[in-house]
């Protein structure tokens, strides 16, 4: 079982990461994401804010959601440099993560209040816009595991700390599994997979 106690600077891992944007430069007052959310950061040093909500009003308006650009998880973009960021990781266990899974995303993306309301009067619609997340999240999980057979061995994301009502449950439990299941399918990818339950409440 590999062991990290970060605070003795001991450590059986290594993390790996592929060119994801996440929350951008933080010095930096404004940042955009691969998703087209900006990211904004006051004047005391933190990770920011999604400030932006590219399809705010997109899950009522069809064509909207349509005309929006997806980022595309085949883009080689994306994985350029990560061969690189292997070397002193023979031996240890390789891991690597994926910013803002599911629900995280989909509330950047069309607003958190928005969201929460769409799970119950759009459901067919919401839905859509998790099937199209874990869309890109599966295609990132099979370009790791074809571009790197064998050498990540984990796939972490973080979620925050949330209060959640039985039609969140619904659309989660039903999409985030599939992704979970990609992430250990031998000839895919072959990882380990977790979510770790993290954050704040204010």
């Amino acid at each position: 079982m590999p062991l990290r106690f970060g605070a003795l600077g001991l450590s059986d891992t290594q993390s790996v990461s592929w060119n994801q944007i996440g929350t951008g430069d933080h010095a930096r007052r404004e940042t955009l994401d691969e998703w087209g959310c900006p990211w904004v950061r006051s004047e005391v040093a933190n990770m920011g804010q999604v400030k932006g909500h590219p399809l705010a009003d997109g899950l009522n308006r069809r064509a909207s959601l349509d005309r929006y650009r997806w980022p595309d998880p085949d883009d080689p973009a994306f994985y350029t440099g990560m061969a690189a960021r292997f070397a002193g990781g023979d031996g240890k266990y390789v891991a690597t993560g994926i910013f803002m899974l599911l629900f995280e995303r989909m509330h950047a993306l069309h607003g958190f209040e928005a969201s929460l309301r769409d799970l119950y009067l759009e459901r067919t619609r919401i839905e859509r816009l998790a099937d199209r997340i874990v869309e890109f999240d599966l295609g990132i999980i099979a370009n790791i595991g074809r571009r790197f057979p064998g050498q990540i061995h984990r796939l972490g994301h973080g979620a925050g700390r949330l209060h959640q009502p039985e039609a969140v449950r619904r659309v989660l439990q039903a999409a985030l599994p599939a992704a979970l299941r990609r992430a250990a399918q031998p000839g895919v990818a072959r990882l380990d997979a977790f979510v770790r339950q993290g954050g704040r409440v204010h």
